[in-house]
């Protein structure tokens, strides 16, 4: 019921939203840069002082600079984003592909979340799911300007010189600068090959490498050093087997407490039955009052709950630990293993190895990873471990040395 709720409010928001959007009036949240809010009319007005900054933008952009030269610019005029900070890279894109710019109201362009909850703002829906208005709101540039930036902007939209990519890399989230702590980002780099320019290799990088001492890294070196700590603490049979053990030694526990509330709830229902019983009694002997019938009627409901409660708890899956084959559980283990040796692994493979991986962090000489290791599962115990960058570099080089 719950969910059935959420989804049908969902489905009561967004048609909400579409009969806002029909009339061309703000449908919430933070206004596009270069616009405010009417107040009365809901509508788009122009804000002048960020407009111009807009412009600019696109005056800077069009004309063949890059974005680093654009944000020296707008800082230098001392120009900042909607919420009041200074632009980064990642401000541009939204900016310059939108169309309100040109006057085209659009609503419910981006996609949907995807099965695993995350939503690319940069992927979207088809053109009869949206709503593009003509002339639904005031324009700020001149169509001309407009598709010269999407000309431009498509490109340098090529997998040479995307940074960020489809495809899944390992320590997305876990691996960080060790100078500014921030998390580091994964990319690729692209080569000129025989007259064509192919994909160069791959490496993790500090996004804020201009204001701090941290360097890329080959990220086939990291994630080929962590797979190897993750087989020598994890993926071998001594350390399946004590897993395996705490698990069964866990569902056991589990099965026994669940026959204890089992139990504790047959106890309960019996007393609360005894008392029905009781009052359905006095009543034939008529000693009839609403009070008495209230009273009836509460257990009846406690009792309805209780057996609800039961039934929920008799149906609950719980593991037999009888039924856990060892061999069977390190076949598997086996084979997840390989898959990441090969780097075939699909989300649902990098998010279980994220549950041993604590932390990987890049230094300027060194890399460190904080692993995991508590073999009894349920509990953390982190062991770290550290390799030089030069001895990295000649394991993977040379790894029969």
């Amino acid at each position: 019921m719950s969910e059935y709720y959420s989804e049908n409010l969902g489905r009561e928001v967004m048609k909400g939203m579409k009969e806002t959007a029909l009339q061309c009036k703000h449908t919430g949240g933070t206004p596009p840069l270069g616009f405010d809010v009417d107040p009365a009319t809901r509508r788009l007005v122009i804000n002048e002082y960020e407009a111009e900054t807009v412009r600019l933008i696109f005056r800077m952009f069009n004309a063949g600079y890059g974005y680093g030269a654009i944000i020296d610019e707008l800082n230098r005029q001392n120009r900042r984003t909607k919420s009041g900070k200074r632009f980064v890279k990642n401000s541009f894109p939204y900016i310059l592909h939108n169309e309100k710019y040109t006057g085209v109201y659009v609503f419910n362009k981006a996609s949907s979340k995807a099965a695993d909850g995350k939503r690319n703002s940069h992927r979207y829906k088809d053109l009869e799911d949206q709503i593009i208005i003509e002339g639904g709101c005031p324009a700020i540039l001149t169509l001309d300007e407009f598709q010269k930036a999407q000309h431009l902007l498509s490109s340098r939209d090529s997998d040479l010189y995307r940074s960020r990519s489809d495809e899944l890399h390992l320590l997305a989230g876990k691996i960080f600068c060790k100078d500014c702590n921030r998390a580091m980002v994964a990319g690729k780099t692209a080569c000129l090959k025989n007259g064509v320019y192919q994909t160069g290799f791959r490496w993790y990088k500090c996004p804020t490498k201009y204001t701090c001492s941290g360097k890329s890294i080959k990220r086939e070196y990291v994630d080929h050093y962590v797979i190897e700590l993750l087989e020598s603490n994890i993926f071998n049979r001594k350390a399946m087997k004590k897993i395996l053990k705490a698990i069964k030694s866990e569902c056991t526990i589990g099965a026994d407490d669940l026959k204890r509330r089992i139990r504790s709830i047959d106890k309960q229902i019996a007393d609360v039955s005894t008392q029905i019983s009781n009052g359905t009694e006095a009543v034939s002997r008529g000693a009839v009052s609403q009070t008495l019938i209230d009273h009836i009627n509460s257990l009846e409901q406690k009792k309805s709950e209780l057996t609800a409660e039961r039934a929920k708890l008799a149906t609950s899956i719980m593991v037999n630990p009888d039924e856990i084959r060892t061999d069977e559980i390190l076949s598997r283990y086996s084979e997840l293993k390989q898959n990441f040796t090969d780097n075939n692994y699909t989300y649902e493979y990098r998010e279980f190895i994220h549950d041993y991986i604590a932390k990987v962090t890049i230094g300027l000489y060194d890399v460190t990873v904080r692993l995991r290791t508590g073999l009894n599962y349920f509990e953390s115990l982190d062991t770290e471990y550290s390799i030089s960058r030069h001895d990295l570099y000649m394991q993977m080089k040379h790894p029969n040395r």
